[in-house]
């Protein structure tokens, strides 16, 4: 097993980067993949990734909007709200259920962005939201 230069640790095998291995695991699943796609896209198939993770992640964050607004008086009620803040809870969880469809397409859609090797983009894409709470709007924690 091959090991680090520097530190002298085992090296990781099949891990695609520059400073790991590609073992030969690695090179048959890339075989396989590459066949895939060369036998679909030669039969003028498409092969369409991000299009049907898009078309799933749509699907799922509307069920679940549609869920959530549909029993929240019982999901509250379950997780411990009283009849005094019911209707106040209700009425955040309205205006916190419509972010579904934002939050679900930012992180399910980010592995797309890392999987290019765009990985500082990805982490940022997924922080920003939540920078965006603690530095646009201080005084909603009392500071």
């Amino acid at each position: 097993m091959p090991r680090c230069e520097v530190c002298h640790h085992l090296l990781t095998p099949w891990i695609r980067d520059t400073n790991f291995l590609e073992g030969k695991y690695w090179k048959t699943q890339l075989d396989h993949y590459q066949g895939f796609l060369r036998d679909h896209l030669l039969r003028d198939e498409h092969v369409l990734f991000i299009e049907s993770c898009t078309v799933c992640l749509l699907w799922i964050s509307i069920l679940l909007t549609v869920f959530i607004r549909i029993f929240s008086k019982n999901i509250l009620l379950m997780f411990g709200a009283s009849d005094n803040s019911l209707v106040y809870a209700l009425d955040y969880l309205n205006y916190y259920i419509l972010g579904t469809v934002f939050v679900e397409f930012a992180t399910g859609l980010v592995y797309f962005i890392t999987a290019q090797g765009f990985t500082k983009i990805s982490m940022l894409s997924v922080s920003d939201p939540v920078r965006g709470v603690f530095l646009a709007e201080p005084t909603n924690f009392g500071w």
